[in-house]
Protein backbone atom coordinates (compact mmCIF):
# COMPACT_ATOMS: atom_id res chain seq x y z
CA UNK A 1 0.00 0.00 0.00
CA UNK A 2 0.56 3.48 -0.67
CA UNK A 3 0.38 6.64 1.13
CA UNK A 4 -0.64 10.00 -0.80
CA UNK A 5 1.18 13.38 1.23
CA UNK A 6 -0.05 16.96 0.24
CA UNK A 7 2.94 19.27 0.92
CA UNK A 8 3.85 22.82 1.08
CA UNK A 9 6.29 24.74 2.08
CA UNK A 10 6.73 28.52 2.50
CA UNK A 11 9.78 30.65 2.76
CA UNK A 12 9.69 34.11 3.20
CA UNK A 13 13.21 36.88 3.37
CA UNK A 14 12.98 40.13 4.89
CA UNK A 15 15.87 42.55 3.66
CA UNK A 16 16.75 45.60 5.59
CA UNK A 17 18.03 47.29 2.23
CA UNK A 18 16.92 46.90 -0.84
CA UNK A 19 18.28 44.01 -3.11
CA UNK A 20 19.54 45.00 -6.46
CA UNK A 21 19.74 41.45 -7.77
CA UNK A 22 18.67 37.99 -6.26
CA UNK A 23 20.10 34.53 -7.04
CA UNK A 24 18.25 31.38 -4.69
CA UNK A 25 18.63 27.64 -4.93
CA UNK A 26 16.18 25.91 -2.90
CA UNK A 27 16.66 21.88 -2.29
CA UNK A 28 13.45 21.26 -1.34
CA UNK A 29 11.85 18.80 -4.30
CA UNK A 30 10.85 14.85 -2.85
CA UNK A 31 13.26 12.58 -4.46
CA UNK A 32 12.06 10.13 -7.26
CA UNK A 33 13.19 6.88 -5.99
CA UNK A 34 11.62 3.10 -5.82
CA UNK A 35 9.22 4.09 -2.32
CA UNK A 36 8.76 7.47 -3.38
CA UNK A 37 7.23 9.39 -6.16
CA UNK A 38 7.15 13.20 -6.80
CA UNK A 39 3.26 12.62 -8.42
CA UNK A 40 2.69 16.28 -9.54
CA UNK A 41 4.32 19.92 -7.85
CA UNK A 42 3.94 24.18 -8.42
CA UNK A 43 6.34 26.46 -7.53
CA UNK A 44 4.63 30.29 -6.66
CA UNK A 45 6.42 33.82 -5.54
CA UNK A 46 5.09 37.11 -4.63
CA UNK A 47 7.71 38.66 -7.39
CA UNK A 48 6.07 36.45 -9.93
CA UNK A 49 9.44 35.52 -11.25
CA UNK A 50 10.17 32.64 -13.30
CA UNK A 51 12.27 29.94 -11.84
CA UNK A 52 14.28 26.23 -13.40
CA UNK A 53 14.68 22.89 -11.83
CA UNK A 54 18.02 21.56 -11.92
CA UNK A 55 20.16 18.56 -11.61
CA UNK A 56 23.15 19.67 -9.15
CA UNK A 57 26.95 17.09 -8.71
CA UNK A 58 25.03 14.87 -6.37
CA UNK A 59 21.92 14.64 -8.96
CA UNK A 60 19.09 16.42 -6.82
CA UNK A 61 16.56 18.40 -7.82
CA UNK A 62 17.37 22.47 -6.85
CA UNK A 63 14.86 24.80 -8.05
CA UNK A 64 16.45 28.30 -8.98
CA UNK A 65 15.05 31.77 -8.92
CA UNK A 66 16.65 34.68 -10.52
CA UNK A 67 15.02 38.18 -9.65
CA UNK A 68 16.79 41.08 -11.74
CA UNK A 69 14.29 43.99 -10.02
CA UNK A 70 14.83 45.72 -6.66
CA UNK A 71 12.84 44.07 -3.98
CA UNK A 72 13.25 44.01 -0.23
CA UNK A 73 11.08 41.27 0.57
CA UNK A 74 10.66 37.21 -1.32
CA UNK A 75 8.45 35.23 -0.81
CA UNK A 76 8.53 31.31 -2.39
CA UNK A 77 5.52 29.08 -2.14
CA UNK A 78 6.30 25.19 -2.51
CA UNK A 79 3.18 22.85 -3.22
CA UNK A 80 3.52 19.07 -4.04
CA UNK A 81 1.63 15.78 -3.93
CA UNK A 82 3.80 12.84 -3.22
CA UNK A 83 3.63 8.90 -3.08
CA UNK A 84 5.19 7.11 -0.47
CA UNK A 85 5.11 3.03 -0.33
CA UNK A 86 4.27 1.94 2.90
CA UNK A 87 7.03 -0.54 4.17
CA UNK A 88 8.21 -2.78 7.26
CA UNK A 89 11.52 -1.17 8.04
CA UNK A 90 12.42 -3.92 10.45
CA UNK A 91 12.09 -5.97 7.44
CA UNK A 92 15.67 -7.46 6.81
CA UNK A 93 18.36 -10.48 6.77
CA UNK A 94 21.64 -9.50 8.26
CA UNK A 95 25.14 -11.00 7.47
CA UNK A 96 27.70 -12.06 10.27
CA UNK A 97 29.34 -9.36 12.09
CA UNK A 98 32.73 -10.67 10.41
CA UNK A 99 31.11 -10.25 7.07
CA UNK A 100 30.26 -6.92 7.73
CA UNK A 101 33.28 -5.70 8.90
CA UNK A 102 35.00 -7.61 5.64
CA UNK A 103 33.01 -5.38 3.65
CA UNK A 104 33.85 -2.18 5.71
CA UNK A 105 37.68 -3.12 5.12
CA UNK A 106 37.72 -3.93 1.49
CA UNK A 107 38.27 -1.68 -1.33
CA UNK A 108 34.43 -1.40 -2.91
CA UNK A 109 34.09 0.07 0.46
CA UNK A 110 36.60 2.44 0.34
CA UNK A 111 35.86 3.45 -3.11
CA UNK A 112 32.29 3.86 -2.85
CA UNK A 113 31.58 5.06 0.69
CA UNK A 114 35.09 7.80 0.96
CA UNK A 115 32.76 10.88 1.39
CA UNK A 116 30.52 9.30 4.09
CA UNK A 117 32.85 8.16 6.76
CA UNK A 118 35.08 11.64 6.61
CA UNK A 119 34.68 13.86 9.04
CA UNK A 120 33.31 16.96 8.29
CA UNK A 121 33.28 20.78 10.01
CA UNK A 122 29.77 19.93 11.73
CA UNK A 123 30.50 16.32 12.72
CA UNK A 124 34.13 17.30 14.98
CA UNK A 125 33.65 15.60 18.12
CA UNK A 126 36.35 15.83 21.14
CA UNK A 127 37.06 11.78 21.03
CA UNK A 128 36.78 11.75 24.82
CA UNK A 129 33.26 12.77 24.85
CA UNK A 130 31.88 9.78 22.38
CA UNK A 131 32.52 7.93 25.71
CA UNK A 132 28.97 9.19 26.74
CA UNK A 133 27.45 6.92 24.03
CA UNK A 134 27.80 3.20 23.42
CA UNK A 135 30.72 1.81 22.07
CA UNK A 136 30.77 -0.05 18.44
CA UNK A 137 33.19 -3.20 17.97
CA UNK A 138 33.02 -5.35 14.96
CA UNK A 139 31.69 -8.14 17.20
CA UNK A 140 28.37 -6.92 17.23
CA UNK A 141 26.08 -6.30 14.07
CA UNK A 142 26.15 -3.06 12.49
CA UNK A 143 22.46 -2.39 12.35
CA UNK A 144 22.21 -3.35 16.88
CA UNK A 145 24.55 -1.10 17.05
CA UNK A 146 23.20 1.97 14.97
CA UNK A 147 19.40 1.62 16.65
CA UNK A 148 21.24 1.69 20.53
CA UNK A 149 22.91 4.99 19.22
CA UNK A 150 19.81 6.11 17.74
CA UNK A 151 18.56 6.21 21.02
CA UNK A 152 21.27 6.87 23.05
CA UNK A 153 21.44 10.12 21.42
CA UNK A 154 17.80 10.86 21.68
CA UNK A 155 18.23 10.28 25.43
CA UNK A 156 20.61 12.35 26.07
CA UNK A 157 19.69 15.56 23.84
CA UNK A 158 16.67 17.30 24.73
CA UNK A 159 14.74 18.92 21.77
CA UNK A 160 14.71 22.96 21.88
CA UNK A 161 14.48 25.18 19.12
CA UNK A 162 15.74 28.28 20.92
CA UNK A 163 19.62 26.96 21.78
CA UNK A 164 20.94 26.70 18.64
CA UNK A 165 21.45 27.49 15.25
CA UNK A 166 22.97 26.15 11.84
CA UNK A 167 26.61 27.53 12.66
CA UNK A 168 26.70 26.00 16.55
CA UNK A 169 29.46 23.27 17.06
CA UNK A 170 28.80 19.86 18.25
CA UNK A 171 30.99 20.81 21.61
CA UNK A 172 28.21 23.48 21.98
CA UNK A 173 25.33 21.01 21.49
CA UNK A 174 27.15 18.48 24.08
CA UNK A 175 27.92 21.26 26.90
CA UNK A 176 23.99 22.36 26.32
CA UNK A 177 22.34 18.84 25.93
CA UNK A 178 19.93 20.54 23.51
CA UNK A 179 19.51 21.20 19.79
CA UNK A 180 17.01 20.52 17.24
CA UNK A 181 17.36 17.94 14.98
CA UNK A 182 20.46 19.09 12.47
CA UNK A 183 22.31 18.74 15.99
CA UNK A 184 20.46 15.28 16.33
CA UNK A 185 21.93 14.16 13.21
CA UNK A 186 25.22 15.30 13.03
CA UNK A 187 26.21 14.06 16.91
CA UNK A 188 25.11 10.60 15.21
CA UNK A 189 27.39 11.35 11.75
CA UNK A 190 30.04 12.15 14.03
CA UNK A 191 30.14 9.11 16.54
CA UNK A 192 29.48 6.95 13.67
CA UNK A 193 32.00 7.97 11.80
CA UNK A 194 34.45 8.05 14.20
CA UNK A 195 33.68 3.99 14.05
CA UNK A 196 34.67 4.45 10.39
CA UNK A 197 30.76 3.34 9.68
CA UNK A 198 29.38 5.34 6.69
CA UNK A 199 26.71 7.28 7.32
CA UNK A 200 25.08 10.79 5.62
CA UNK A 201 22.63 13.49 6.78
CA UNK A 202 19.11 13.69 4.98
CA UNK A 203 16.91 16.78 5.12
CA UNK A 204 13.28 15.53 4.10
CA UNK A 205 9.57 16.04 4.88
CA UNK A 206 7.54 14.40 7.91
CA UNK A 207 4.56 13.38 8.44
CA UNK A 208 2.66 15.86 10.45
CA UNK A 209 0.16 14.95 13.11
CA UNK A 210 1.90 11.68 14.39
CA UNK A 211 3.64 13.99 17.64
CA UNK A 212 7.01 13.63 15.77
CA UNK A 213 9.50 16.38 16.97
CA UNK A 214 10.47 18.71 13.86
CA UNK A 215 7.96 18.48 11.86
CA UNK A 216 6.68 21.69 11.40
CA UNK A 217 10.04 22.44 9.64
CA UNK A 218 11.99 20.84 7.02
CA UNK A 219 13.60 17.45 9.21
CA UNK A 220 16.90 16.48 9.32
CA UNK A 221 18.25 12.63 9.71
CA UNK A 222 20.35 10.03 8.84
CA UNK A 223 21.53 7.12 6.64
CA UNK A 224 23.66 4.91 8.08
CA UNK A 225 25.00 1.92 5.31
CA UNK A 226 24.66 -1.87 6.37
CA UNK A 227 26.77 -4.23 4.09
CA UNK A 228 24.51 -6.56 1.89
CA UNK A 229 21.52 -4.84 3.38
CA UNK A 230 21.46 -1.04 1.99
CA UNK A 231 20.99 2.27 3.48
CA UNK A 232 18.37 2.44 6.68
CA UNK A 233 17.54 5.80 8.14
CA UNK A 234 17.65 6.76 11.55
CA UNK A 235 16.18 9.36 13.61
CA UNK A 236 17.64 9.82 16.59
CA UNK A 237 15.22 12.94 17.39
CA UNK A 238 12.53 10.79 17.77
CA UNK A 239 14.14 7.48 18.44
CA UNK A 240 12.95 5.81 15.22
CA UNK A 241 13.70 4.42 12.22
CA UNK A 242 13.23 6.46 9.35
CA UNK A 243 9.92 4.81 7.28
CA UNK A 244 6.88 5.65 5.03
CA UNK A 245 6.07 8.76 7.40
CA UNK A 246 9.81 10.16 5.96
CA UNK A 247 9.59 12.19 2.81
CA UNK A 248 13.10 12.44 1.27
CA UNK A 249 15.10 15.45 -0.62
CA UNK A 250 18.55 14.93 -0.71
CA UNK A 251 21.45 13.41 1.66
CA UNK A 252 25.11 14.56 1.77
CA UNK A 253 28.18 14.89 3.93
CA UNK A 254 26.17 17.51 6.45
CA UNK A 255 23.58 20.24 6.57
CA UNK A 256 25.67 22.25 4.56
CA UNK A 257 25.23 19.51 1.58
CA UNK A 258 21.62 19.63 1.99
CA UNK A 259 20.99 23.55 3.08
CA UNK A 260 17.12 24.41 1.45
CA UNK A 261 18.07 27.39 0.50
CA UNK A 262 21.13 29.71 -0.50
CA UNK A 263 21.43 32.45 -2.53
CA UNK A 264 23.56 35.26 -3.86
CA UNK A 265 22.91 38.99 -3.01
CA UNK A 266 23.67 42.50 -4.27
CA UNK A 267 22.34 44.32 -1.29
CA UNK A 268 23.68 46.16 2.04
CA UNK A 269 22.55 45.19 5.19
CA UNK A 270 21.16 42.51 7.12
CA UNK A 271 18.39 40.10 6.55
CA UNK A 272 15.65 37.71 8.20
CA UNK A 273 14.22 34.54 7.11
CA UNK A 274 11.04 32.45 8.38
CA UNK A 275 10.04 29.28 7.33
CA UNK A 276 6.80 26.84 7.09
CA UNK A 277 5.80 23.50 6.67
CA UNK A 278 2.65 21.45 6.20
CA UNK A 279 2.75 17.93 5.22
CA UNK A 280 -0.71 16.36 5.58
CA UNK A 281 -2.16 13.23 3.88
CA UNK A 282 -5.05 12.47 1.40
Amino acid sequence: MSILYQLEYNTTNLYDAEVAEGHFDFKILPLQEARQKLISYKVGSNLNVPYEVYKNHQGFDVVRVHIYEPFQEFKLQFNATVEVEERNVFDLLFKSPQKEQAYYQSDECLLKHYSETQITPNTVIDIDRIKDFPVFTWKQQIFYYLEELNHSIHDYLSFDTHVTDVDSTLEEVLNLKKGVCQDYAHLYIAIARNYGIAVRYVSGYLHQGKDFKGASQLHAWVEAYVPYIGWIGFDPTNAILADHHYIKICHGSDYYDCSPIKGVLRTSGSSQTSYEVRVETQ
